[in-house]
């Protein structure tokens, strides 16, 4: 099929994408700078409701995991590392400063 063009990843599909009813559900981009990259990944599953509890939607992301990962473990969120993540986009990460360095 033509591949759709648009501004975001989701809106313009490539063939190889991971797709879930006729949608791309992941996409993913990198930047390099200073002999450093920064890979950050998107999972897009728009207006579905997922509890990862559930037995079929864990399923669904450990199948995803592993289709695109050599090694996939499941590990234990801790209630620091959401603190210590919400910590750092407010100090970091909503500063224009940030969002607007080139």
């Amino acid at each position: 099929e033509d591949q759709a063009v648009g501004e975001s990843c989701f809106i313009a599909p490539c063939p190889c994408d991971v797709m879930l009813d006729r949608k791309k559900i992941v996409g993913g981009a990198q930047r390099r700078s200073q002999g450093r990259m920064l890979y950050q990944g998107s999972l897009n599953l728009g207006d579905r409701s997922w509890k990862i509890e559930d037995g079929k939607s864990k399923q669904f992301f450990i199948s995803l995991a592993e289709q695109l990962a050599p090694d996939v473990a499941l590990i234990e969120e801790k209630e620091r590392w959401l603190e210590a993540a919400h910590q750092l986009s407010c100090q970091r990460y909503r500063l224009a400063e940030w969002t607007e360095k080139r």
